[in-house]
């Protein structure tokens, strides 16, 4: 399994994370139930990760064996590229009181949470956040309803714990059954692949999802399966997935499918990997692992300059690097070496330089669509002409800690035939800027899709 996480990190180095996806189908005893269903949460947290821009591993009917070998090999693993900020862990199946089920056993949940705990994983990792979210049995009690009466009141590597930032959830109370819906997976399950992808912190999404599932249960036929979500987190940092893989340059990883049982350790025949984003001007293929070199040769080739601005400070991660392409900036997180700073953020231009497809100057300080007018004026103009999309705008700018650049704008977009997308712009000097800019991403996407 190690060597397959090697290929798809090598083959996906700008993702914003790893999620491991296990779906069992069946559990130890005799008699248990197939969750034929189970397979339907896999496919939609792998839709949803997928989405927020992270590499996936998906493992269906798995034994107790090889799902500890994968998360052993997960969690000890030393190559994940700079971009890697996420580990998510996704269990759907079987389950009792602290385990998890195989077809040929139990693993116990702790022992797997262990496994990715700073004083237990490859110390590149360590101080990374990593969720847990887990959709099985912890016993055999039926939650059951009561009726309220209405009232009361509104209520990167560094120095980190042994056991720490992490959280973990689960689709029910310890010892209570976890249920599914035929043909759309666990109720829980189902609801939280939806609500990953909103611009929320995580912990904001888990509350939403216990929200929508108790209003759910208002209906009489649903109050038979209700269950109460539970979360237990240590997290030291926000976790907003749909905004860091807003902020990601290039399209969504592919997902990986190493297979099931045994064979889990080595590669999978039927195993589809897809290349990376296409270059400008060259054919589709497996980016280089040298940012660096790649956007040197780009400003050789057409005779200008990038500016890096280095920033430090005194902690172990000390580093970090912005580079401006076109009046936009492209940060690194924090790093623990000056050079893997400046890596990840020649990474992010050079992979939103692949994406405009076309090879155009990097000294050319004009908007992409060739138009003096700011960014904001030409989508106005944009989607007057397109008046087929009914599509409204709405910008919401906020103030970052990011020196020099404090603000950042999300415009939304709203359409009867594309629902609602939110697009984030780059961090800029002044709230004017950050608008425009935003409005650049956005007038760059419809040109793509509609045409201009």
């Amino acid at each position: 399994m190690e060597r397959n996480i090697r290929v798809l990190c090598r083959e996906r180095p700008e993702a914003l994370g790893l999620a491991v996806i296990v779906a069992n189908t069946r559990g130890p005893l005799h008699g248990q139930q197939v969750l034929q269903n189970v397979v339907m949460d896999q496919t939609n947290m792998k839709r949803a990760f997928e989405r927020l821009r992270f590499a996936v591993v998906c493992a269906t009917d798995v034994g107790k064996d090889a799902m500890m070998t994968l998360f052993h090999d997960v969690s000890t693993f030393s190559e994940y590229p700079p971009s890697y900020r996420r580990i998510a862990v996704v269990f759907a199946g079987h389950g009792m009181e602290g385990s998890l089920c195989a077809h040929d056993g139990t693993v116990p949940i702790e022992e797997i949470i262990d496994q990715f705990q700073p004083a237990n994983c490859h110390p590149s990792i360590g101080g990374i956040p990593k969720l847990f979210f887990i959709d099985a049995c912890r016993g055999d009690l039926r939650m059951g309803m009561v009726v309220t009466e209405r009232g009361g009141t509104v209520v990167p590597s560094k120095v980190v714990t042994r056991y720490g930032n992490s959280l973990v959830a689960y689709s029910t109370l310890a010892g209570y059954k976890a249920h599914e819906v035929a043909g759309k997976g666990g109720i829980w399950m189902s609801h939280l692949s939806e609500k990953l992808l909103q611009d929320k912190s995580i912990l904001d999404i888990m509350t939403d999802v216990n929200g929508s599932m108790m209003d759910l249960f208002q209906s009489v036929g649903f109050q038979p399966y209700a269950q109460q979500p539970t979360c237990e987190h240590r997290l030291n940092e926000t976790v907003n997935l749909f905004r860091e893989s807003q902020l990601m340059a290039g399209p969504p990883p592919p997902s990986f499918s190493p297979g099931a049982g045994p064979q889990l350790a080595g590669p999978h025949p039927s195993t589809e990997r897809s290349a990376a984003v296409a270059g400008i001007g060259s054919s589709r293929g497996a980016p280089s692992s040298n940012y660096r070199k790649d956007l040197n040769e780009w400003c050789q080739q057409e005779g200008t300059e990038v500016p890096r601005k280095f920033e430090e400070r005194s902690t172990p991660n000390g580093h970090k690097c912005t580079i401006t392409v076109r009046k936009r900036q492209f940060s690194s997180e924090w790093q623990v070496k000056k050079r893997d700073a400046e890596e990840e953020a020649a990474m992010k231009a050079m992979l939103w330089l692949r994406q405009q497809q076309q090879p155009v100057s990097l000294a050319t300080q004009s908007s992409p669509t060739a138009s003096s007018k700011p960014g904001k004026a030409r989508l106005k103009e944009y989607l007057d002409r397109h008046t087929e999309l009914q599509m409204t705008t709405n910008y919401n700018t906020v103030h970052t800690t990011t020196p020099g650049t404090p603000f950042q704008c999300t415009l939304t977009t709203t359409s009867p035939s594309k629902g609602q997308t939110a697009v984030i712009g780059n961090c800029c000097s002044s709230i004017r800027e950050a608008e425009h800019n935003a409005a650049d991403k956005v007038l760059l996407r419809l040109e793509r899709l509609y045409g201009p």
